[in-house]
């Protein structure tokens, strides 16, 4: 659409210049003209059939616009009616801007040059001419399938102004590959009174593409609605979403818009149920309520001020705030999975049914206060097919330091109780606890260093650290761990080896340099009365012994 309209602009302006040659030399002068003025660093335009320069119909057999990977966009049929003496009073008047057909094979290559959407504030282009579009017609656009996993084609008819930075826009689409599909959007904007006004309606039949992105159970009928008209410091949309005619969810988002940043408030409610999965309805009941509000910082960041998540089993609340340097400044998050009535709760989670008693979150920090941040999570009742926890628990916290010297630490203890693994001699390898200690400290320009990661159970002690980030020459790790086990005879049954028995100490150390695909590692061991249940070799590693190896 961008193309379109700058194609016309360009065609229209020219066209006085043009007037003193001929039509052969016409339509070769404007076709070079358009392409090199719309052609970029980024993107190469081609046009080919050229027709109508010196008339109030000009056409175009096609165009494509390419990038450093190829052709993306191809247009075909292209036709521009306009009013070229409109132009002596400085308009663009188009009767219609029409095409037989645009495809588009993939996105284009993103542009690094661009400024960030928050490097100005949002306003229409304020041009030397006013545009008026009264036709837009396009026969069918096709879309690859990169976009919406699958091939779509649809028409697009429409209209379209822009005067002394005043804009309106009406754009309906509808679907043309046998799935019934419609999207219409009605938009206006002012720049003197910043009002912005939006319309948004989308409806789709059975087995339509937001059905199927989104997986909703059935892939039932839809239908979203966005309406709002405010000033854009302060604006307000009302949405609603039906599914098979049925009210799911309404609500309000805000957008607003000051010296502090772009913010928004989010208000949703309703019931989901019907959108989710039979066996995980039960988790969000028939009452879920968001709220939600957050701003984009002046100097970067992210303000995200309330977050209250209320469903039959889950409640989540809190606050995040975020720096420019992306440091946590505030963390306050809490959250509960419990069902009241004493059940056990399904998990909407992938993989196999997982089930637990209870979950409780805690996470706390406030730079402002101090620079101790402190975290607690507890699982209570963890049961998954061939697995089962009575208690899970994580808890510590550490330090966040901001500014030149900047320092991260984290210290870290984990439990695991009640262990019921459902493979033969599990509960003989491990026992039935297992318990351990995570220490990590980062400091600016300094390597990620985790000093500590131990893991203690029936029979095994490990004992690991690591070093991310190593070296001038590149990006490497370095991995040490020491494992102890005392009595391998306790693995003799989930191994499958009868008679494996002794005990065994060993060291390794692990270079990693991911971006060579390289790695080094040496491992170096004793072990004692080491038996494999193997008659001729058992009484030959008997006693004590050393292990050794060096791979690269």
């Amino acid at each position: 659409m961008k193309q379109l309209l700058a194609a016309a602009l360009i065609v229209a302006l020219p066209v006085g210049a043009a007037l003193a040659q001929s039509e052969d030399e016409d339509r070769g002068f404007i076709t070079s003209f358009l392409e090199e003025n719309l052609s970029g660093d980024e993107r190469e335009i081609n046009i080919f059939g050229f027709e109508g320069a010196l008339s109030s119909e000009a056409t175009i057999e096609r165009l494509t616009v390419a990038d450093s990977e190829g052709v993306w966009l191809t247009l075909e049929g292209v036709v521009l009616d306009w009013n070229r003496s409109a132009l002596l009073r400085r308009r663009v008047e188009v009767e219609e801007l029409s095409a037989d057909l645009i495809r588009v094979d993939r996105a284009p290559l993103p542009n690094d040059d661009l400024p960030p959407p928050e490097a100005a504030p949002f306003a229409l282009p304020e041009l030397p001419v006013s545009i008026r579009l009264d036709q837009l017609d396009v026969a069918r656009i096709e879309l690859g399938d990169s976009f919406l996993g699958e091939e779509v084609a649809l028409s697009v008819t429409g209209s379209a102004s822009l005067a002394d930075g005043q804009g309106a826009a009406n754009v309906v689409a509808e679907r043309l590959d046998g799935a019934a599909g419609r999207f219409a959007i009605e938009g206006s904007y002012s720049n003197e009174t910043e009002v912005l006004g939006l319309n948004l309606d989308l409806r789709e039949a059975e087995d339509g593409i937001v059905a199927r992105l989104l997986d909703l159970p059935g892939r039932p009928s839809l239908e979203l609605t966005v309406a709002g008209e405010d000033p854009i410091s302060d604006y307000l949309a009302d949405i609603s979403l039906a599914t098979d005619g049925q009210q799911r969810l309404d609500g309000t988002f805000e957008l607003i818009t000051s010296d502090g940043g772009t913010g928004f408030a989010l208000d949703l409610g309703g019931d989901i149920s019907p959108l989710i999965a039979g066996e995980y309805a039960d988790f969000f009941g028939t009452d879920v309520q968001l709220t939600a509000a957050g701003r984009q910082l002046p100097g970067g960041g992210f303000d995200l001020s309330q977050l209250d998540l209320q469903a039959q089993k889950l409640v989540l609340s809190g606050e995040v705030r975020v720096g420019s340097n992306g440091f946590p400044e505030r963390i306050d998050l809490t959250g509960r999975i419990l069902d009241e009535a004493g059940d056990i709760v399904l998990l909407p989670i992938p993989g196999p049914q997982t089930f637990v008693d209870r979950v409780n979150l805690n996470v706390n920090y406030d730079a402002s206060q101090s620079e101790d941040w402190s975290a607690n999570f507890e699982i209570s009742g963890f049961d998954r097919p061939g697995l089962f926890i009575s208690a899970i628990t994580l808890d510590g916290g550490g330090i966040i330091r901001d500014g030149e010297d900047a320092v991260v630490t984290a210290d870290l203890r984990y439990a695991a109780r009640g262990l019921e693994l459902d493979a033969d001699g599990a509960e003989e390898a491990f026992g039935d606890t297992a318990s351990g200690e995570f220490s990590l400290e980062y400091r600016s320009g300094e390597p990620v260093v985790i000093d500590r990661l131990t893991l203690s159970g029936a029979g095994i002690d490990l004992l690991a650290g690591a070093q991310i980030g190593l070296g001038e020459e590149g990006e490497r790790t370095e991995v040490t761990a020491e494992l102890d086990v005392e009595a391998l005879s306790r693995f003799a049954t989930i191994a499958g080896r009868e008679g494996l028995g002794g005990a065994a100490n060993l060291d390794v150390l692990l270079t990693l340099v991911p971006g060579e695909g390289s790695y080094d590692v040496i491992l170096a061991g004793t072990t004692e009365d080491l038996a494999l249940g193997i008659d001729r070799l058992d009484p030959i590693l008997a006693g004590a012994g050393d292990l050794s190896l060096n791979a690269v």
